[in-house]
Parts: structure tokens; sequence; C-alpha cells
């Protein structure tokens, strides 16, 4: 089961699920089609990119439920008795969710109690995987960090994450309950909506040939979705991720500048400007990803460059 499961995650690691020989109708996905940025309402390139992520899910079941419905999600969770839940719904992005506060708190706490109050009455042997955020640290202390950094979120998205790690963590212990927890960094790739840095660059570039860049020295984690869904599978099927905590990320960083940099070489006539790093934004890098390969297997593989390369062909069919 794949809560938020038609999101930009839920629909690659959907498809890895499905060629690793998964069948398609033991994948259950859960998904309202929410949509937080009101651009994307009626905008055709948003429709497009929502018709590719459907087909990446081919005929699975899909479930149009409110993970915050206890009833709904007992019904289904009851009748399903999953093997493994991974948990992706949330309100998707940190500086909607400091605006949308109570939203983000909801999306991300409250569904993630829900689900646990039911498998403790029904499925306590079901696994739960967490997405969590690399948001959760804050700044960062060092270039390079590993799980055991300090967790001293600055947003209200990484304060509702770690809270949900907390819960999970406590309330899993108590009651026996299987769990993993996942900490993605800077997600960008194919069928990307929600106007991440890359995704918003990559637009700029085609529909404005600008783009503005807020913290050339700024660094970030930037990992291909294609990579992020390789840990979550990894996740459901191996048997000592569970109880476990992971960065799951490229641990290859990158400054914005870097970023904007390969924009510019292929789209040449773009015009880059540069702006004051965000306020409120933490001091982020690179998140080390030993953990998630001795224990997973995990390798990433995509660096920033071969992962843009990729996204914008798939995105412009060259």
């Amino acid at each position: 089961m794949i809560t938020g499961g038609l999101g930009l995650i839920g629909t690659h690691l959907t498809r890895q699920l499905i060629a690793s020989g998964l069948s398609e109708k033991s994948i259950h996905i859960i998904d309202t089609e929410r949509n937080f940025l009101p651009h994307n309402l009626r905008n055709e390139l948003v429709s497009n990119r929502m018709a590719k992520r459907m087909a990446l899910i081919g005929k699975c079941n899909l479930y149009s439920i409110d993970t915050r419905h206890a009833f709904e999600m007992e019904d289904l969770i009851r009748k399903i008795r999953p093997e493994t839940i991974v948990h992706l719904a949330a309100l998707p992005l940190a500086n909607i969710s400091n605006e949308i506060s109570q939203e983000a708190s909801s999306t991300i706490i409250s569904s993630t109690l829900n689900i646990l109050e039911i498998l403790k009455r029904h499925s306590p042997e079901t696994h739960i995987i967490y997405a969590s955020s690399s948001m959760v640290y804050g700044n960062f202390s060092a270039p390079v960090i590993d799980e055991t950094h300090e967790l001293e979120p600055m947003s209200m998205y990484g304060a509702v994450k770690l809270a949900g790690e907390v819960l999970l963590k406590s309330f899993c212990k108590k009651n026996e309950i299987p769990y993993t927890i996942v900490r993605p960094s800077a997600v960008y790739g194919p069928t990307d909506v929600n106007r991440r840095v890359v995704q918003a660059f990559f637009d700029d570039c085609r529909l404005k040939n600008e783009i503005q860049v807020n913290g050339r020295n700024s660094v970030l984690d930037f990992t291909y979705v294609e990579d992020i869904a390789k840990g979550f599978r990894l996740c459901c099927s191996e048997e000592k991720a569970k109880n476990e905590t992971f960065n799951i990320t490229s641990c290859d960083p990158k400054s914005l500048g870097e970023l904007a940099n390969i924009y510019k070489e292929l789209f040449p006539k773009v015009k880059v400007t540069y702006g004051e790093h965000e306020s409120g934004v933490p001091v982020r890098g690179g998140l080390n990803n030993s953990r998630a390969k001795n224990i997973l297997g995990y390798l990433p593989d995509f660096d920033l460059n071969r992962g843009v390369s990729e996204y914008i062909a798939e995105e412009l069919g060259w």
C-alpha cells in the first residue's frame, strides 16, 4: 500500500515495483489528487505530467481516500492487511507548509497516527515506511552529515516531519510494529509539478528563457527520483531495513550556482539572475548514505549532471 501514491516518488516507486515482478493488482495506491499550487490548476503542462504518472502505475488499485479519515482507512487496511505501507501522503512542500501550518501538521502527524492506530488494532505485522525529510536536520554543521546529526528543524515542514518520526518510533516500539524512516533530499525528476528548484529552473528556461537563483552558493543534495524510489523499494524488500533510519540521497552535493550552470550549458540563451539565500531556509549540504549502502545495498545511479540530462530528455522527448 502506498499513501500519496500518485505523487512524484510514489508513481516512480510503483513503476519500479511492477518492473521487479510485483503484480499490479497487489499494489494499492491511496491519493486524493489534491493540488496545493494555484498555478497548477488548468495547466496543460501539469495535466500532461499527471497523465504520465497515471501511466506509470498501470492497473494498480487506486483509492481516493484522505489518510486522515479514520473509518475509510480502517475499512481498507482491515480488508487488505498489507504486508508493507509506504507512507508518502503529506503536504509536499516546505514553503507551503509555513503558510498553511495546520494543513501541514494534519496531513503529516494526524494521518500517521491514524494509520498507526489502525495497524495496532488490525495488522501489527505490517511494515510501515515513513517518508521524512532532510529538513529535520536544520542547519548542517558539516558539508556532509549522517543520520546521527542533531535534529533542529527551522521550518514548519521540518518540525512536523520530525514530530512524525518521534511519534512513529515511540508508537511502533510500544506496539511492536516494524517501521523504517527514510530521509530524502531535494528530489527531482520527470513528472514533477510542485515547482521544486530543478523543475522550476527547467520550466523557466523553456517558458521565460530566464531563471532566478536565490543563493548561488547554497548547497543541496539533489537526488533523482529513480534513486529515491529505489531506496524505498529496497526498504520494502530488505528485512534488515526494519526499525532503521536512512538518508536516501545521491550524496553528491552541488550548489544552486552549479545547477544553474548545467542549465546554461543546455539552454545557452538563458538569462540567469542571482539573489541572496532565502531567509528562514536552513544551510544544507550533502547527506551521507553509507548506512543505506551497507544495510540495503543502495547505490545511487545519478549524479546531478546525468540526472538533469535524463530529466530534460524525458520531459522533452529527446
